[in-house]
């Protein structure tokens, strides 16, 4: 009785640890260096997923499926993603989520239920306070290959000078069309006062204390551009790799002047438990105290 009892605690204790584990392979994405623009492939999306709309009223996209942001899974009903994705957006009943795999044409999906803005975005400024957060009708089931991210809580801090990556569906040229394949680019943080200089001349961009702002200054082709706004931003920080960021502002594609702007999750991260009525949300377990079969050594992506 006493063994039963032993091995029926340890099979709770490791269904808990299975429930709490977020990230499990988004550490891969930091060993490999491909470009958003121009680059190679990722083989596997843990934690992104893609919003989508059904199109049926353009002569040159008659009924189909179409990419329209990134996203990442908070848990398994809720994406966050970036406010100017669905703004417009109320027929619910033509619009999905789109996960499981890096490849859109091979990938599972859920319909949405809703999508709620945060609260106080700021009307007259395009890009402030660019959060929003889609419910699905139904639960993601998660896997091995499939986790939630880990989200960055206000009291962790991003390690200077380290990396972050970014990932998305969207263009792999300024002028191109939407990948079917997911990329994956290494950034670099870039400093306030550095950033606020590089968009002085742009109208309509305003850096606040919400934002941050991470690229490749100096070295074309490193970046954001149009279909991956909503994505992530994943750094690391004193408590591991985290969600910092969503993608807001990438329409520069990639310019060596100017870095893509992401809104800060610190920002709405007390909204984003309330709306979602998940406490745990910033407080998973990450990857590395979860066991894997081990079958994400690499995403293969060239150096």
């Amino acid at each position: 009785m006493r063994f039963e009892m032993l091995l029926a605690g340890v099979v709770a204790l490791f269904a808990l640890s299975d429930a709490q584990s977020c990230g499990r392979h988004v550490d891969d994405y930091f060993g490999n260096d491909a470009y958003i623009i121009g680059g190679a492939d990722v083989k596997f999306a843990d934690s992104i997923v893609s919003f989508q709309v059904f199109k049926s009223d353009e002569w040159w996209n008659d009924h189909e499926w179409k990419h329209v942001c990134g996203g990442t899974l908070l848990n398994s009903r809720w994406v966050l993603t970036a406010a100017h994705c669905v703004k417009e957006f109320r027929d619910w009943g033509t619009a999905r989520v789109s996960f499981g795999s890096s490849s859109l044409s091979d990938s599972k999906w859920i319909k949405v239920r809703r999508a709620i803005e945060y609260p106080v975005a700021d009307k007259t400024q395009k890009y402030q306070n660019d959060v929003a957060l889609i419910e699905l009708q139904k639960d993601i089931p998660f896997s091995d290959d499939l986790s939630p991210a880990c989200l960055k809580g206000p009291s962790t801090n991003i390690i200077e000078y380290e990396t972050c990556v970014t990932l998305g569906w969207g263009r792999i040229e300024e002028f191109s069309d939407l990948s079917d394949d997911l990329k994956v680019v290494h950034v670099n943080m870039i400093n306030r006062q550095q950033c606020m200089r590089a968009f002085r001349n742009l109208n309509g961009v305003r850096i606040t204390s919400n934002h941050i702002c991470a690229g490749r200054l100096g070295e074309r082709g490193r970046g954001i551009c149009q279909g991956d706004l909503g994505g992530p931003l994943f750094c690391r920080t004193d408590d591991g790799i985290r969600l910092v960021g969503v993608a807001t502002n990438g329409a520069t594609c990639g310019s060596p002047q100017h870095p893509g702007i992401y809104v800060s999750v610190d920002s709405a991260f007390d909204w984003i438990r309330q709306t979602t009525g998940d406490s745990t949300i910033g407080n998973l377990t990450e990857s590395s105290s979860y066991s894997t079969s081990g079958s994400h050594q690499n995403t293969g992506v060239p150096q």
